[in-house]
C-alpha cells in the first residue's frame, strides 16, 4: 500500500514538473546594420539595433569591438566619430549602457567609423546582455571601396615602416606608432619599369591589375623578387599596401604616392 502511495506521489510530481512552463526572461537580440558603401578612410555610419524579444530587460549593456591595431598601445584601427551618448570608447571597444529596454522594443546605437586599408579582415562585433540573460552577438565585416590612381612616370616618394616585434597590417599603424621607417623614391616609367632612385642594381617592373591597384616587384644584386608590393588606392594620389620580402619572410606596410 505504501509503495502504491509513493508511486502515485512521484507520478504527480513528475506531471507537475512537466506542466510547469520555463521561467521567461528578457531575450536580447543584437543586429549590426551594414553601412552604405564607403571609400577607404571615409567615415561610414554604423547602426546597432538592440531588441528585447522577451520580458522587461534591465541593465542592458552592449560591447562593440572595433578593429584594433597591433601597435605598442592598442588603439582603434581607424577613426571613430559621432559616438552615441550612451557609449564610451575604451581602448578599441565601445562600452554602451542602455539601461532598460522594454519588451517588444528596439533601440539603436549609432557611431561613425572610418577604416584604412589593411591586409586582414576588419570586423565589428557587438555583444549584448541583460543581467546575464541570453547573450547575443553579431559580427559585420567592413567593406571598403578604393580609388582609381593613375601611375605617372617619374620619381615618386614612398615609405615603409616596421616596429619589432609587432606585425603591422596597415600603413595606418605607421602614422600613429612609426617605430622604424625607410623613405625614398622609386622611378617609374611608362613602359612598366621601376627602379629605386640612387641605388644601383635595383630594377623591376610594375603593373596595374585594375585602376585601383598597383603591383610592383624588383630584383637586386642578381636576386630575383627581393620585394613584392601590392597596394590599393586610398585617395586620388596614393596607394597603401603590403610589401613582402620572400627571402626573409618579412612583411611591412608601404605607402607610395604619385603627384
Amino acid at each position: 500500500m505504501l509503495a502504491r502511495i509513493l508511486l502515485a506521489a512521484t507520478a504527480a510530481t513528475a506531471t507537475f514538473v512537466l506542466a510547469t512552463p520555463a521561467l521567461a526572461g528578457p531575450n536580447i537580440q543584437v543586429v549590426i546594420d551594414p553601412p552604405a558603401p564607403t571609400y577607404v578612410y571615409d567615415s561610414a555610419a554604423y547602426r546597432v539595433g538592440v531588441s528585447n524579444l522577451g520580458t522587461n530587460a534591465t541593465d542592458v549593456f552592449v560591447t562593440i569591438e572595433l578593429p584594433e591595431t597591433d601597435t605598442p598601445q592598442v588603439e582603434v584601427l581607424g577613426s571613430v566619430i559621432d559616438i552615441d551618448s550612451r557609449c564610451i570608447l575604451v581602448g578599441s571597444q565601445l562600452a554602451c549602457d542602455l539601461g532598460v529596454v522594454p519588451p517588444g522594443t528596439t533601440t539603436y546605437l549609432k557611431f561613425g567609423l572610418a577604416l584604412p586599408w589593411a591586409n586582414r579582415t576588419l570586423e565589428v562585433t557587438a555583444t549584448a546582455d541583460s543581467s546575464g540573460w541570453l547573450l547575443d552577438t553579431d559580427t559585420l565585416v567592413g567593406a571598403l571601396e578604393y580609388y582609381a590612381v593613375q601611375v605617372q612616370a617619374g620619381q615618386h616618394w614612398t615609405d615603409v615602416c616596421w616596429f619589432w616585434p609587432h606585425v603591422y597590417s596597415s600603413y595606418f599603424e605607421c602614422t600613429i606608432a612609426p617605430g622604424s621607417s625607410s623613405s625614398g623614391y622609386f622611378d617609374f616609367d611608362a613602359n612598366g619599369n621601376v627602379w629605386l632612385a640612387n641605388v644601383p642594381g635595383v630594377f623591376g617592373s610594375w603593373w596595374q591589375p585594375s585602376a585601383e591597384q598597383l603591383v610592383f616587384t624588383y630584383d637586386h644584386g642578381g636576386i630575383v623578387g627581393v620585394e613584392q608590393f601590392e597596394g590599393w588606392g586610398v585617395n586620388s594620389n596614393c596607394f597603401e599596401g603590403q610589401s613582402s620580402y620572400p627571402f626573409t619572410g618579412v612583411v611591412h606596410p608601404r605607402q607610395i604616392c604619385f603627384f
